[in-house]
Protein backbone atom coordinates (compact mmCIF):
# COMPACT_ATOMS: atom_id res chain seq x y z
CA UNK A 1 0.00 0.00 0.00
CA UNK A 2 2.82 2.40 0.81
CA UNK A 3 4.37 1.85 -2.62
CA UNK A 4 1.02 2.47 -4.35
CA UNK A 5 0.66 5.71 -2.39
CA UNK A 6 4.24 6.72 -3.13
CA UNK A 7 5.34 6.92 0.49
CA UNK A 8 8.30 5.47 2.35
CA UNK A 9 7.77 3.26 5.36
CA UNK A 10 9.86 1.46 7.94
CA UNK A 11 8.78 -1.67 9.73
CA UNK A 12 8.77 -1.45 13.51
CA UNK A 13 9.37 -4.61 15.53
CA UNK A 14 6.32 -5.71 17.56
CA UNK A 15 8.43 -5.67 20.73
CA UNK A 16 9.05 -1.96 20.21
CA UNK A 17 5.36 -1.29 19.58
CA UNK A 18 4.47 -3.31 22.67
CA UNK A 19 6.55 -0.93 24.83
CA UNK A 20 4.33 1.93 23.64
CA UNK A 21 0.96 0.20 23.32
CA UNK A 22 0.04 -3.41 23.99
CA UNK A 23 -3.23 -2.94 22.07
CA UNK A 24 -1.49 -1.56 18.98
CA UNK A 25 1.06 -4.39 19.06
CA UNK A 26 -1.75 -6.95 19.37
CA UNK A 27 -3.56 -5.46 16.36
CA UNK A 28 -0.45 -5.42 14.16
CA UNK A 29 0.49 -8.91 15.34
CA UNK A 30 -2.93 -10.19 14.28
CA UNK A 31 -2.71 -8.46 10.89
CA UNK A 32 0.83 -9.74 10.26
CA UNK A 33 0.08 -13.34 11.20
CA UNK A 34 -3.59 -14.24 10.73
CA UNK A 35 -5.17 -11.15 9.24
CA UNK A 36 -8.54 -10.86 7.59
CA UNK A 37 -8.67 -13.49 4.88
CA UNK A 38 -11.13 -13.05 2.04
CA UNK A 39 -11.82 -15.14 -1.00
CA UNK A 40 -11.60 -12.52 -3.75
CA UNK A 41 -12.40 -15.04 -6.49
CA UNK A 42 -15.66 -15.96 -4.73
CA UNK A 43 -16.53 -12.29 -4.28
CA UNK A 44 -15.92 -11.55 -7.95
CA UNK A 45 -18.02 -14.58 -8.92
CA UNK A 46 -20.86 -13.58 -6.58
CA UNK A 47 -20.90 -9.91 -7.62
CA UNK A 48 -19.92 -9.76 -11.30
CA UNK A 49 -21.67 -6.40 -11.69
CA UNK A 50 -19.15 -4.72 -9.36
CA UNK A 51 -16.30 -3.02 -11.27
CA UNK A 52 -13.46 -4.44 -9.15
CA UNK A 53 -10.40 -2.21 -8.87
CA UNK A 54 -7.02 -2.94 -7.34
CA UNK A 55 -5.79 -0.72 -4.53
CA UNK A 56 -2.93 0.52 -6.72
CA UNK A 57 -5.34 1.49 -9.52
CA UNK A 58 -7.76 3.13 -7.09
CA UNK A 59 -5.04 5.11 -5.30
CA UNK A 60 -3.81 6.48 -8.63
CA UNK A 61 -7.20 8.20 -9.07
CA UNK A 62 -7.10 10.05 -5.74
CA UNK A 63 -5.60 13.52 -5.40
CA UNK A 64 -3.53 13.15 -2.20
CA UNK A 65 -2.58 16.82 -1.98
Amino acid sequence: MAAALGVRYEQTPLAELRRHSEDLAAMYGFLAEEGYGIDTVALHDRYPEVPWTSFADWSATVDWR
